[in-house]
């Protein structure tokens, strides 16, 4: 069932977490079972992915040890194994006044709106965006393959390669007065 349908119990608490990363997806699933199962609340959790990979072992999966499509997370197995809810969106704005967010539409690889945009009502918001996995452009391609954005995303980003001044980046350690290594 889509987060958008509306239910029979208007008095449930509407949550909705945006974001399924390691704090939204922790989140959704202790609320779900805490108070979604017993629907003392309506949990739903808004991600642009189908599937989350933990970023931890993403080293797994540039080494080749690890599939990242075998061992990434569902998250509508997990909204029905927990008791929330899950809904593919991306947020693309925010109506603080009227206690909903906007999300974008939903386009196919191809560039076809496949679910036209819309919005979702909520008494409490969570914003658990996290942040983007930083892979240093280090890959074999040639300049004109586009990289993907996001891991699992299946979402693809035409981000150019950066000038040759600037890579390999240059890390320096702080002078060894400074508390920024303790």
């Amino acid at each position: 069932m889509d987060a958008t349908t509306q239910t029979n119990d208007t008095k449930a608490h509407r949550i909705v977490i945006v974001g399924g990363g390691a704090g939204g997806l922790e989140l959704a699933v202790r609320l779900g079972n805490k108070l979604g199962r017993h629907g003392r609340a309506q949990v739903i959790l808004v991600d642009s992915s189908l599937i989350h990979v933990w970023k931890p072992l993403l080293h797994e999966v540039a080494a080749g040890t690890l599939d990242s499509h075998e061992d990434a997370i569902e998250f509508l197995a997990q909204a029905r194994r927990h008791f929330f809810r899950f809904s593919l969106g991306r947020m693309v704005g925010l109506d603080r006044a009227g206690k909903r967010i906007h999300l974008a539409a939903i386009t196919n690889q191809q560039g076809f709106e496949v679910a036209p945009p819309r919005e979702l009502g909520y008494d409490t918001l969570i914003i658990a965006i996290g942040g983007q996995v930083n892979d240093f452009i280090i890959c074999a391609r040639s300049s004109s393959t586009p990289r993907s954005s996001k891991a699992g995303s299946g979402s693809v980003s035409s981000a150019p390669a950066p000038p040759a001044s600037s890579w390999p980046p240059s890390y320096t350690r702080p002078a060894s007065n400074s508390s920024a290594w303790d």
